[in-house]
């Protein structure tokens, strides 16, 4: 979002590396927890990192005249984590960035990364801005696809359902899914299962330079719980009617499999 300037000295060293050698984040992030943002307003020393899926409809620029008769921009909206939410508060031209930025063409509902944010209280916690804020709106990372599948589910508290935008997934068991019929054909749906055995063929999974050989990293999947988001496809014979291709997955931990109902698969 912003430009950044690195400066060399005659004291700078540079090494090359290979590709190979080295693996970089384009950003890197440390997120705090959207409950735990209280305690931040008691100091000002740190800044902060904090992710969530953005709640509001609709999000308008505001143009005033501060006290000194100044004129000032700032934009207000409201982020949730699915188990707590904080209002946000984006002042002059990062507002205006922000303003800007939403009217692209982006996936809803955005889930929008804040990078640097100072906590302040006033009435409420408040996410505000300084000038080492940025921010990122469905960025390609980790966190935002775990949270994007968490909003799909039910138990994503915040989110309010009736948004045009936002469509809930059911959450189904294996024989359920199985029970589906040709109403759920290119529909999706979530399934909690532990993951007893993978199997498939090489080719149609990775390139190995030994075709025989089953990629050893998706057997760490096996024995662990995960929520899968599954498509129902048609099939190629009335003996397989259907087809169940997973589109995504997230591991699920203790406290999570705890709450919810887990099929063995």
């Amino acid at each position: 979002m912003k430009e950044i300037q690195i400066i060399f000295s005659s004291e700078t060293k540079v090494s090359d590396l290979d590709e190979s050698e080295v693996c970089i984040d384009r950003a890197g992030f440390d997120f705090y927890d959207i409950a735990d943002l209280k305690e931040l307003t008691k100091q000002t020393t740190y800044l902060t990192d904090v992710i969530g899926v953005i709640l509001d409809a609709e999000i308008n620029l505001a143009k005033f005249n501060n006290k000194r008769g100044e004129p000032q921009t700032n934009i207000n909206f409201t982020i949730s984590d699915g188990k707590s939410k904080v209002k946000v508060t984006f002042w002059d031209g990062l507002a205006e960035l922000f303003n800007e930025s939403i009217n692209e063409d982006f996936q809803w509902p955005l889930i929008i990364i804040i990078a640097s944010g100072r906590v302040t209280e006033w009435h409420e916690v408040d996410v505000s801005n300084v000038g080492a804020t940025t921010f990122y709106l469905n960025y390609d990372h980790y966190n935002v696809n775990h949270l994007r599948t968490m909003l799909k589910g039910p138990d994503f508290k915040e989110y309010p359902k009736s948004m045009v935008h936002f469509e809930p997934l059911q959450v189904l068991t294996i024989k359920q899914i199985k029970e589906l019929g040709e109403d759920y054909i290119k529909k999706e749906v979530l399934c909690n299962v532990k993951v007893k055995n993978v199997m498939g063929h090489v080719s149609d999974i990775l390139e190995q330079e030994d075709d025989n050989q089953f990629p050893k990293h998706l057997e760490t999947i096996v024995d662990e719980h995960y929520r899968f988001q599954i498509q129902i496809q048609r099939g190629q014979n009335s003996k397989d009617p259907y087809i169940y291709v997973a589109k995504d997955m997230i591991k699920q931990y203790p406290s999570e499999v705890n709450s919810v109902d887990t099929d063995s698969n």
